[in-house]
């Protein structure tokens, strides 16, 4: 409760056995930890980097020992590095994915995922092999690999679009229309994780609540109709129909 956070990184160390090596800007901080229930340890380290995570810092390996740096600039450090094979662990530190796209351009993918990234994260491209090196915390990087895995299906003279919903649930607007586009002969699946009407794909981003669109502009254009007719002020309770 209140607790400065130089107390919390000792409390963890003994939980976990981590080593861990901090500045003097972790003395200016308290963090407050409850739980009515008992947790494993694995969960107090993962709310131990969550708090990290809210304080702009983060943990990167220093051979035995875990140091504990500014999210800021972290891009420099020396980050754990996950190759396509290797899955990426849920948590609120920092680290490298590196991810080959296979049908759509990866400079174009790289401007997309920039509108959701973390403050802090860092996307690149490698344009020969079509390789996107995303640095970010491993919750972040699931989140943007689910973006991705789910648009890099285009096909030729597709283009990518971001479109806010404003009154709505993205979730909901994105199964309205497949069920819209379904009912008009279109194929595809339908679902809150994103599915394929024609030749557009519709993906939605709960937390900005904002659809990612593979689609030729034309496709884009009937779309962008759809969801205006959709996506409208609700007065008093009620469901889309």
């Amino acid at each position: 409760d209140d607790a400065d956070l130089p107390d919390l990184v000792k409390a963890i160390s003994n939980i976990t056995g981590r080593r861990f090596i901090y500045g003097g800007k972790l003395r200016q901080i308290k963090a407050t930890v409850y739980s009515p229930d008992k947790i494993s340890a694995g969960e107090a380290y993962a709310a131990f980097l969550s708090i990290l995570q809210q304080n702009q810092m983060t943990v990167v390996p220093h051979g035995r020992f875990l140091k504990i740096v500014d999210s800021q600039g972290v891009v420099s450090e020396a980050i754990p590095l996950y190759d396509p094979a290797s899955p990426v662990p849920v948590e609120d530190r920092f680290v490298t994915r590196m991810y080959r796209l296979s049908h759509v351009d990866a400079t174009e993918v790289s401007a997309l995922l920039g509108k959701f990234k973390s403050k802090d994260g860092d996307i690149s491209v490698y344009a020969p092999a079509n390789l996107l090196i995303i640095t970010d915390t491993g919750t972040q990087i699931q989140r943007l690999l689910h973006i991705v895995e789910e648009i890099d299906v285009g096909s030729a003279g597709d283009q990518l679009w971001v479109e806010p919903i404003h009154y709505a649930s993205a979730g909901e607007v994105a199964t309205k229309l497949n069920e819209i586009l379904d009912l008009k002969g279109s194929g595809g699946g339908a679902g809150k994780t994103g599915g394929k009407s024609g030749g557009a794909k519709i993906v939605p981003d709960d937390r900005t609540n904002a659809l990612v669109i593979t689609a030729t502009q034309t496709d884009y254009l009937r779309l962008l109709e759809l969801i205006k007719r959709i996506d409208v002020p609700q007065s008093g309770e009620g469901e889309m129909h």
